[in-house]
């Protein structure tokens, strides 16, 4: 109401964790939040007051683009994989269908590397930023 003259920090578990990448409000549930971090998703049901994991990624890295559609809510990562004997980047894509309570991996493009941001297209389709270039898959 005051167009960002104050502000008041809301932030996961104060001290415990790393920065926050991403972030998302459920459509359904104005006071249940998402947060994307390093290598997990927090979630918070009371508007920021508690906070609590709801996935942790399969490989070390940061979860960087959060968002719903009508299947469900959609995670990308910037995860850590080894080729060769040296760390590189892998793109991790996760779907939940129940609005956070559980998650599955998805598949990606071999070539894509690193999840850098997430968004949906008018279609139904996501668009996924990565190291490698744009992606777009249909979700419906």
């Amino acid at each position: 109401s005051d167009r960002g003259g104050s502000w008041q920090l809301v932030r996961p578990s104060p001290g415990l964790e790393d920065a926050v990448l991403s972030v998302a409000v459920d459509p359904q549930n104005e006071a249940r939040w998402f947060a994307g971090m390093a290598g997990a998703i927090w979630v918070t049901d009371d508007a920021g007051s508690s906070w609590g994991p709801v996935l942790v990624t399969r490989r070390a890295g940061w979860v960087t683009g959060l968002s719903f559609t009508d299947v469900g809510v959609f995670a990308i990562a910037d995860e850590q994989a080894a080729a060769a004997g040296a760390p590189t980047s892998a793109l991790g894509f996760y779907v939940s269908t129940n609005r956070g309570a559980s998650w599955d991996t998805l598949p990606v493009p071999t070539s894509a590397a690193g999840g850098r941001a997430l968004a949906v297209g008018g279609a139904g389709d996501l668009l996924i930023g990565t190291q490698s270039g744009v992606w777009k898959v249909q979700m419906r």
